[in-house]
């Protein structure tokens, strides 16, 4: 018993490393490219937000520029708006180039603000977009405990903790899964071409609802069942481990990973259409109207 406990502790703290293996393994095997996005996702977007999350990014130490926070510091900044005002500009160019403009003038002055006030003041950038830290509601850091158990990466320190890394892994990816079955339910109904037989066009059509309804029942599947195992599993961390900060203080940087996994999606989406973005294998599956409806013949030439 202690040993199977065992085990689901381990397979608990190291969850995200199984996740992003999974992830890889799958889409190098079935040639997904949005598995593989959503993997070099984990790698490269989840260590910024933690970055800006919880390091106060003091670039000047002992009077000396350090090199190393600075790149860190400016390459988490460039991934992470790069990406949330990307994909909202992105959206907003249906409604006009000029609220698109307006859009990606904002994402170039709001870093530079919050720059300046982590410059100041010698806090991670959330903080100044987060008002739990405000005196008003009267939130005060509860001293987490961080161990080698805390960490995905087996017997190392866990740096942050508000949230930490494994609480950023997950968020970004279940806000991914989110988008994802949004983006699916939201694809629109094929069009059934009229012909010259009402009844069969009244057939075809009803066939057409069955599976535009099986493809939302679906989808609102995924996100319900998304949603609760991302609360248990959060429940579980901030419960049965002191391994995270207050969990007040750390749930607007929680939401934020978990719309950057969001966003990044919508990227995907609006960059590479929703077929190779797709990591739920719906829409690769669904079938045009036409080759389900009319039957095919295939007849052999000589």
């Amino acid at each position: 018993m202690e040993a199977l406990q065992s085990s689901f502790g381990d397979a608990f703290a190291t969850l995200p490393l199984l996740i992003m293996g999974f992830i890889f393994f799958l889409g190098m095997l079935t040639s997904n490219i949005g598995l593989l996005y959503l993997f070099i996702g984990h790698l490269v977007v989840v260590p910024a937000i933690s970055f800006l999350g919880n390091d106060k990014g003091e670039i000047f130490k002992s009077g000396q520029l350090d090199i190393t926070i600075l790149f860190k510091l400016l390459a988490s900044v460039l991934i992470f708006f790069g990406i949330n005002f990307g994909a909202g500009s992105s959206s907003l160019k249906k409604d006009g180039e000029d609220a698109a403009a307006g859009f990606g003038i904002s994402g170039t002055l709001i870093p530079i603000i919050l720059l300046g006030l982590q410059y100041a003041f010698k806090r991670p950038l959330f903080d100044f977009i987060n008002p739990m830290h405000l005196p008003f509601f009267g939130i005060s850091d509860n001293k987490p405990t961080p161990g080698p158990g805390c960490n995905i990466l087996p017997g190392t320190e866990n740096p942050y903790s508000s949230p930490s890394h494994w609480v950023n892994h997950l968020s970004f990816f279940f806000g991914f899964i989110m988008s994802n079955a949004v983006v699916v339910y939201k694809e629109p109904t094929p069009t059934n071409p009229k012909t010259a037989d009402p009844a069969a066009d009244k057939k075809r059509q009803a066939g057409i609802d069955i599976r535009v309804g099986n493809r939302k029942s679906i989808t609102i599947t995924i996100m319900i069942l998304s949603l609760i195992i991302f609360g248990v599993l959060l429940l579980f961390r901030y419960r049965k481990t002191a391994c995270e900060n207050n969990f007040w203080l750390a749930l607007v940087p929680l939401i934020i990973a978990y719309m950057t996994g969001f966003a990044f999606f919508s990227l995907i989406y609006t960059s590479c259409g929703v077929r190779p973005a797709d990591v739920l294998g719906i829409v690769q599956g669904l079938i045009d109207t036409k080759l389900i409806d009319n039957p095919i013949v295939c007849v052999g030439s000589t």
